[in-house]
């Protein structure tokens, strides 16, 4: 689903564009929620109310994806930061982004990982 929400939100504005962000944020899996969330993203631009939603919603689909990663490995938690267009803006600032790369690289150096 969120393939076919990420192939049609190019196309879509109004309230199409609103049903696609309800069935985004109906999927059940965080990455396919947040995947889709950004895609919509996009072709939001135009209407800056529906986009700081999606903002906000991707922002928050991103901390439980993140919140899941818990019990896996580090190459998972790594794979998903490469996603792209999820670390970046206007999901994130700049400063965020520079925030979010130290502490990357903090805990790949200084983090014990067992």
């Amino acid at each position: 689903m969120a393939d076919a929400l990420a192939a049609l939100a190019p196309h879509l504005d109004g309230e199409l564009l609103q049903q696609a962000l309800a069935a985004a944020l109906a999927l059940s899996d965080e990455e396919s929620q947040m995947q889709a969330l950004t895609s919509l993203l996009s072709a939001s631009s135009s209407d800056a109310t529906l986009q700081t939603q999606l903002i906000r919603q991707t922002r928050l689909s991103i901390a439980r994806a993140l919140l899941s990663f818990r019990a896996r490995p580090r190459k998972d938690v790594l794979r998903f930061l490469t996603i792209e267009n999820l670390l970046a803006p206007p999901i994130f600032s700049q400063d965020t982004l520079g925030a979010i790369a130290r502490h990357i690289i903090e805990i790949c150096h200084e983090w014990s990982w067992l």
